[in-house]
């Protein structure tokens, strides 16, 4: 992401499907529960708002990540 990254976070919060949107060094990471389809449309909705993406892809998460999420990062 390259400028205006710090709308697209209340931007992306209002999506559908888009949780956990965290904005850090000109970069927006998020959860996504959409499929492929939905996300190829969410790209192209960001584009058309006027956010300049350099780069756009998904993150599988391992078990580790999942575990963390669950538990919060406690864990008893």
């Amino acid at each position: 992401m390259l400028d205006g990254v710090d709308a697209l976070g209340p931007w992306l919060a209002q999506r559908e499907n888009v949780s956990e949107v965290r904005i850090d060094n000109h970069a927006a990471r998020f959860l996504y529960a959409g499929g492929a389809p939905e996300a190829a449309e969410l790209l192209k909705a960001m584009i058309a708002a006027g956010f300049r993406v350099t780069a756009f892809g998904r993150r599988r998460q391992s078990l580790e990540d999942v575990f963390m999420q669950v538990t919060k990062g406690h864990v008893q």
